[in-house]
């Protein structure tokens, strides 16, 4: 598979996709490159188990909910707050 070609025509959909959970240029742009060094990293072990569409918008959606979560973490650490 040809990353460049995989890369255009995906690259819209994963930054509307994290735009969505973001709400937020800057970030949606870093997770797009987040998203698109993991799809190169593991595009040989991709199966074929669903459509490469499908692994990228799961991939996707994994790395906005870990971008998110990591923000906030990080949020609540400067502001002392704690949460048990």
């Amino acid at each position: 598979m040809n990353f460049e070609l995989i890369f255009y025509q995906y690259q819209k959909m994963v930054y509307n996709l994290a735009l969505q959970y973001t709400q937020n240029t800057e970030d949606a742009e870093e997770i797009t490159q987040d998203v698109f060094v993991k799809v190169s990293h593991k595009l040989d072990g991709f199966k074929n188990e669903s459509s490469l569409k499908t692994w990228i918008y799961r991939i996707a959606v994994n790395t906005s909910l870990d971008f998110l979560k990591h923000k906030n973490s990080k949020k609540d650490f400067f502001w002392g707050v704690q949460k048990f």
